[in-house]
């Protein structure tokens, strides 16, 4: 377990934080541990 544990990174996002900024490429994976996640995709200016 501690093997695996070693391989995340805890990090808290607080309300109304964003967590990937738009038009941006990442290259991470994030798991959710408590709470609701918005995801927004804007197309010609349409949410």
């Amino acid at each position: 377990m501690e093997l695996i544990q070693s391989a995340f990174k805890y990090i808290k996002i607080n309300k109304g934080e964003i967590l990937i900024e738009e038009n941006t490429f990442y290259n991470q994976y994030y798991f959710l541990e408590k709470g609701l996640l918005r995801f927004v995709y804007h197309t010609k200016d349409i949410e």
